[in-house]
């Protein structure tokens, strides 16, 4: 056949051949190529808090030691057990981000003492790209001083990590790679790719006296709000809009209820005597 389609999950090999009763050297005459199908593509914004195991739909091979699971809802990578140039991988699921306008990975991950050279690299791909290294930290830059030991998580530290333009739009894996230096093990926990909410309050106001005027945090759906000024942090409010008719700097911070994600806006409300 020139052509393959299917819709069934699964590793595949593609062979091409020719056969020329003329060929001196037929040894030449074959390319092989094998891919896989994967049976999911995950919805934006994408979460995994590794309270199952594996993860639902993620490929564990590519390594030469497993991630494991740690207590139930973290994964770690047992660098304490294994000296260098062993590695651990794990990939996920593709992940639609064609909704999405800025996204980022969010990672919780908890790494021990500085006197190693242990490496996290995370890596990105659309499903018909290479991958590249998005994220990379090792020995000093890894260690996240939150209490972590040789064998257990600490409190964690979170980092932000944007997703290159390029990735816009397409459907991508996220692939984490452990590289063991034989140092204390690595452990990261909530995933998430996600982006906060939008939040523009607009251009700071003047109003005259006894006037009013109307604050609104635009259009956005499934979100939290939180009114309050800068010299008072009680609420104001928290609805989607808020009337205000005093001189002050009147913050408002918008959550996102699926990611509980967060972003703030100010803006400076003046009145004219």
């Amino acid at each position: 056949v020139d052509n393959f389609n299917s819709t069934t999950s699964g590793a595949y090999m593609a062979k091409a051949y020719t056969q020329l009763a003329t060929d001196g050297n037929p040894d030449n005459d074959t390319l092989m190529m094998s891919f896989n199908i994967l049976s999911q593509v995950a919805s934006y914004p994408y979460e995994e808090d590794f309270s199952s195991w594996p993860p639902v739909n993620w490929d564990m091979t590519g390594g030469t030691f497993d991630w494991v699971q740690y207590g139930g809802n973290a994964a770690e990578a047992r660098f304490w057990d294994f000296n260098t140039p062993n590695t651990c991988v794990m990939t996920t699921l593709p992940i639609d981000l064609s909704s999405a306008t800025s996204p980022l990975i969010y990672m919780d991950y908890s790494y021990g003492s500085s006197n190693y050279t242990d490496t996290l690299e995370i890596q990105m791909k659309s499903c018909s790209g290479s991958w590249i290294t998005i994220w990379k930290k090792g020995a000093d830059d890894l260690e996240s001083n939150d209490g972590a030991t040789n064998t257990g998580p600490g409190s964690y530290v979170q980092v932000e990590i944007p997703v290159p333009s390029n990735f816009y739009n397409k459907e991508v894996q996220i692939r984490f790679v452990g590289i063991s230096q034989w140092g204390p093990d690595l452990f990261i926990d909530n995933i998430l790719v996600a982006e906060p909410p939008v939040v523009n309050l607009g251009t700071d106001q003047e109003i005259c006296y006894t006037h009013s005027t109307t604050l609104t945090a635009g259009t956005g759906t499934n979100e939290g709000y939180y009114w309050y000024t800068l010299t008072d942090p009680n609420p104001l409010a928290t609805t989607q809009s808020l009337v205000v008719d005093s001189a002050d700097t009147y913050i408002l911070r918008i959550k996102d209820l699926t990611t509980n994600l967060t972003n703030t806006d100010t803006i400076v409300v003046s009145v004219n005597q």
